[in-house]
């Protein structure tokens, strides 16, 4: 884009100056009913938002029809999907490095949860019966979002993927062909008992206002939709 694109003159806005940018090019793909593909990248600073890192202000998207995001965080590599005639969607897509091309393994969410219980069930197997704590499994999947992995714990817990040996450390539920020893299931089983008080809060599951330590107190972390990112 930036070969093409006009310099903006002093006394330019800058977004007014980067909507004329697109505004021009998406009259000529009306005008002869042509797709025209424009390559930017995005800035070094993180959003909520995925469409609010295109590196420029909010005119390059806005005189946009429609805008595509890739996007890598650690191993996952996300596809953000915006536009007038399309509907939003997040996918989950990979590079073939043998054919050069990029392929959709389906939704991102789903997706990258069960790419990250992999991971976890890999470093929780290598570990063997005596398990890894938080800490450590953080570690070995190269997560950062405390939050994020405590809700995903007890998301496993429930699915009965992994138990919790004891405060704060987990094991994969089945090792070798044998399940974990039956104190570590009932230490599950209570953990999944959140006491009503809790429940009646009307927690929406967002973690972002609880504290680091939730899982050293007697009850799990609210669980969360979110993938351990």
């Amino acid at each position: 884009m930036e070969k093409f694109r006009p310099l903006r003159s002093g006394k330019a806005e800058a977004y007014s100056s980067d909507y004329a940018a697109i505004s021009g090019l998406q009259k000529i793909a009306g005008k002869f009913g042509i797709a025209i593909v424009i390559a930017h990248h995005l800035r070094k600073m993180e959003a909520d938002d995925a469409f609010d890192t295109v590196s420029g202000t909010l005119g390059l998207t806005g005189a946009a029809d429609t805008i595509l995001i890739l996007k890598r965080q650690g191993d996952a590599v996300t596809l953000y999907a915006r536009g007038r005639d399309i509907e939003e969607k997040e996918s989950a897509v990979q590079f073939n490095r043998h054919t050069c091309r990029w392929a959709i393994l389906g939704d991102a969410a789903e997706v990258h949860v069960s790419n990250e219980r992999g991971a976890i069930l890999k470093a929780l197997g290598e570990a063997g019966s005596d398990g890894l704590a938080v800490s450590e499994i953080m570690a070995a999947t190269g997560k950062h979002n405390r939050h994020a992995m405590d809700a995903l714990l007890y998301k496993m817990g429930n699915d009965g993927n992994i138990v919790r040996v004891k405060r704060g450390v987990y094991a994969a539920s089945n090792l070798n062909g044998h399940s974990v020893t039956q104190g570590a299931v009932e230490i599950v089983e209570k953990e999944r008992s959140v006491p009503k008080d809790f429940e009646n809060k009307g927690f929406s599951g967002n973690l972002t206002n609880l504290n680091s330590d939730l899982t050293e107190r007697d009850f799990p972390a609210v669980p969360n939709d979110e993938d351990a990112s």
